[in-house]
């Protein structure tokens, strides 16, 4: 079908538009112009896509997610950064941030690096392990010796949420020849500076190789540009769109709502303080036909000004003749506004990914089911987060700093096919998540153990720990257990314990491999 017979039906519209030319037309202008008509007036296309009144001020341009960031990123963080000081919400997102992706105890580390049998080398696995435990105090993982591992993913997660990015800088220096600097956003420039763009030089493919940072907080007025090479700097974020180059807040989607709220709540508040101040007023009446002595009008209220009256309660008051009281009814807040504060709640916490029940303290209207439900959108929400940190920032950190450590003999490790990339397999576990119900969890986990469609290792490392440990754990309980002739453990019933039997050790190292070891040759 062509489109002239498309548009038969719009003949009138054509018509109607042709009268106002007085040049000929030709049979593609009317083409034209019926298509034209279609798409802005047409029943059966999208209607988000017309231009019509009721959508005049929706925008009609796009921009590169580069462009976008470049005239606005600016403004999104210091907005961010007010909310964050002054919002309740907002801080409290943050704060669920940080206890739901760090915790208290931060990420747990699990070297794995196997020996000859396919088992975890327990030799080299408990070495690389205390000296990572050692790396991540105080005095040793941080430039200024004022983070740990723990205060520096808490401060990360901050960035994260109020700037939308984590900029760290390696340095080579201190007892592992490595150490970490934690940067601020704005310490990698918006603004173009010769090739950078938004601070990255990148290749024709989109890939980063070096990076514009200053030295110190340009908002202290010190500006000096240090070009650091691109696997010197961890620059994490999660992209908005595909050719993001910078990350943006995690609560930009409503943030102007957000502010919005907090003046409508404070508007309320001052409107309910007012009207509960001034409870009472009196009224001056002066009908035509009252007449007033002298010392009647004297008591009244008009001629001696204004008055302030504290009335307790039970107390009675007799008004001087004209003069009338009128009650104060409070009408803020309305009875409303409780249901209409809980709708814009669950707006914010939709857009910003978690349950309003946690972001906003509600638990009134909650049952079993729904926390549940709540739990498992939160679950995921903070998972995610937790990958995060484990692939773009601990994982990057841990390898560098092994290479470091091993190459500076400050970790002695032999090299292995002349490289340490043997030793970096690793594990590491975010915080365990609790359901509402633990006892119904733990059935249905236990049902799914006996069913063979969930392991044991999964089900620790859901909870943050590893299988292995917790054999370690229930291992040392029993031979304490033994040693004091105390048994406290409940076991199934029928159940006999018998003694395990004893581990094959292999023979330790004594002495640095030579450069071309193979992996089989370590042994514990």
């Amino acid at each position: 079908m062509k489109f002239p017979t498309i548009f038969n039906r719009n003949k009138k519209i054509i018509e109607a538009t042709l009268e106002n030319k007085s040049e000929p037309i030709s049979n593609t202008d009317i083409v034209n112009l019926a298509f034209n008509d279609y798409l802005f007036n047409g029943k059966r296309s999208f209607e988000s896509g017309m231009f019509n009144r009721q959508n005049s001020q929706w925008t009609t341009v796009d921009f590169s997610p580069a462009q976008e960031l470049f005239t606005q990123l600016e403004l999104l963080r210091v907005r961010s950064r007010d909310l964050y000081r002054n919002s309740p919400v907002i801080s409290h997102f943050v704060s669920l941030c940080q206890d739901n992706i760090v915790g208290s105890k931060g990420f747990s580390f699990k070297s794995t690096v196997p020996n000859s049998k396919g088992s975890i080398n327990t030799k080299v696995s408990k070495q690389i392990e205390e000296a990572w435990s050692d790396f991540c105090n105080r005095k040793n993982f941080e430039v200024t010796g004022q983070y740990s591992l723990n205060d520096a993913l808490d401060l990360m997660v901050q960035s994260l949420c109020i700037d939308g990015e984590i900029l760290l800088r390696k340095r080579y220096q201190g007892k592992y020849n490595f150490q970490c600097q934690l940067l601020h956003a704005e310490q990698l420039i918006v603004t173009q500076h010769e090739n950078y763009n938004m601070g990255i030089l990148k290749n024709e493919d989109g890939k980063p190789l070096s990076y514009c940072i200053t030295q110190h907080d340009p908002r202290d007025g010190f500006i000096k540009y240090i070009y650091e090479p691109a696997e010197h700097i961890i620059h994490s974020f999660k992209p908005y769109m595909i050719g993001a180059p910078r990350g943006v807040p995690m609560i930009a989607s409503v943030m102007n709502k957000v502010r919005m709220m907090e003046e409508y709540q404070k508007a309320e508040l001052i409107s309910a303080r007012i009207e509960a101040s001034a409870f009472i007023k009196y009224k001056q009446t002066q009908p035509d036909d009252l007449e007033l002595s002298q010392e009647q009008a004297l008591q009244t209220i008009i001629p001696s000004g204004p008055k302030k009256t504290t009335i307790e309660p039970g107390m009675g008051m007799v008004l001087p003749p004209g003069v009338d009281a009128d009650y104060i009814k409070a009408e803020h807040p309305s009875t409303a506004f409780a249901s209409f504060l809980r709708a814009m709640n669950m707006e914010i916490a939709t857009g910003i990914g978690i349950s309003s029940n946690s972001l906003f303290l509600d638990f009134e209207h909650t049952s079993f089911s729904s926390m549940r439900a709540a739990f498992i959108i939160e679950r995921a929400f903070y998972l995610e987060k937790q990958q995060l940190f484990i692939e773009q920032v601990l994982g990057p950190i841990f390898e560098s700093w092994l290479d470091c450590a091993c190459a500076s003999g400050a970790l002695d490790l032999p090299p292995v096919m002349e490289s340490y990339d043997f030793y970096k397999q690793y594990q590491f576990t975010g915080v365990p998540f609790a359901f509402a119900d633990p006892v119904k969890e733990a059935l249905a986990q236990e049902t799914l153990i006996n069913n063979r469609t969930m392991s044991r290792t999964k089900i620790c490392a859901d909870n943050g720990y590893t299988y292995s440990d917790i054999l370690d754990d229930i291992k040392h309980e029993q031979e304490l257990e033994n040693e004091k002739g105390i048994t406290l453990a409940v076991l199934p019933k029928n159940t006999q314990l018998t003694p395990a039997p004893k581990d094959v050790v292999g023979e330790a190292l004594t002495s640095p491999a030579p450069a071309n070891v193979s992996p089989d040759s370590i042994k514990e």
